[in-house]
């Protein structure tokens, strides 16, 4: 969904949701496929030159891997790996940007991703078995960009 309240603002939404199952097995959840993903986009033209964003994502959890070939102690095969599911996690971003700050076509782009610093897992991996917890999301994190379009 798109919409446009007013002349200076944008809005956008957007949710999937997926039953993804494993090939072998039916009555099992595919491994690092999430149900539920959603997305939200709000911008504000402030002036002409200065344009300010928020982001926002939501990931619903994930299954570990699936190996039909490990061994369970009732002489069956097929289990999930060891390791932990991800949570689900919802990440905001802000972005600020001015345009023709020093002459015509310079800009200055700020951009702070998971502006609230929520922790985000993603479920262990094969090649990573011994982070059983499963691995870290970014943190954090604030980029600057200074360009200029000609």
């Amino acid at each position: 969904m798109q919409a446009q309240p007013t002349d200076k603002t944008q809005l956008e939404l957007s949710l999937t949701y997926q039953e993804t199952h494993h090939q072998q097995n039916s009555e099992l959840d595919a491994a690092y496929s999430p149900n539920l993903l959603g997305q939200v986009k709000f911008s504000y033209q402030w002036t002409p030159q200065l344009t300010l964003g928020l982001t926002g994502y939501y990931v619903s959890e994930m299954q570990v891997y699936f190996d039909p070939t490990l061994k369970n102690p009732d002489g069956s095969f097929g289990r999930r790996i060891n390791g932990t599911n991800s949570k689900d996690y919802f990440v905001m971003g802000a972005n600020i940007r001015f345009q023709d700050w020093l002459t015509r076509g310079s800009f200055v782009n700020v951009r702070v991703n998971n502006l609230l610093n929520q922790e985000i897992t993603y479920p262990t991996y094969l090649n990573n078995s011994w982070i059983d917890r499963g691995s870290v999301g970014e943190e954090r994190s604030v980029m600057v960009t200074v360009g200029y379009e000609f």
